[in-house]
């Protein structure tokens, strides 16, 4: 902990100073008296699956798809783990409704590297207080199985450059109609 004594005639910036320094461990918020506290995020094997299963859904019928659509029996754990995808970019958020991002189809295929951990705060915006070096693609994510997933869906993992380009395609169209 930080020994800086924490005082009333604390400056906001003195605070923010003080959580910044602190946050790894977890602080209270000398303002709000809220804990503070930075949390690593990694990709793995659920949230991975999760968008996977929702590039499938959204390569056959591109719309935004409710969490409850996706998630199977274990629906809870998946919105969990969408949200956290939204921060990468993987995924778009929308009163409950997932649909993926451009970003996120080329991941799910195996065709892009993504940050394999954040680290994000507590706070109600969620800031993003570090990004990894390490960059990993689906087919790295420890305990995925890459082949396995997309086979169950009956896909190959393998994209022709048409599926591709119709992906792009129909993302592209949705986003023009949507908004």
């Amino acid at each position: 902990m930080s020994d800086e004594p924490i005082s009333d005639s604390m400056t906001v910036l003195e605070a923010r100073r003080l959580l910044n320094g602190e946050a790894d461990e977890g602080i209270v918020c000398p303002c709000c008296s809220r804990l503070v506290k930075n949390y690593r995020r990694k990709l793995h094997r659920e949230n991975v699956s999760f968008l996977v299963v929702l590039v499938a859904a959204y390569r056959a019928d591109p719309r935004w798809y409710h969490i409850r659509e996706l998630g199977g029996g274990n629906a809870r754990k998946a919105s969990t783990d969408a949200t956290y995808m939204v921060y990468w970019g993987l995924l778009e958020r929308k009163a409950g409704m997932y649909r993926p991002t451009e970003a996120g189809v080329r991941f799910a295929l195996g065709l892009t590297a993504e940050p394999d951990y954040v680290i994000l705060r507590n706070d109600r915006a969620g800031t993003v207080v570090e990004w990894s070096d390490n960059r990993i693609t689906a087919r790295e994510v420890q305990g995925f199985n890459f082949q396995a997933t997309w086979s169950t869906l009956g896909v190959t993992t393998r994209p022709r450059k048409k599926q591709v380009e119709a992906t792009k395609l129909a993302a592209k169209k949705s986003q023009t109609t949507l908004f």
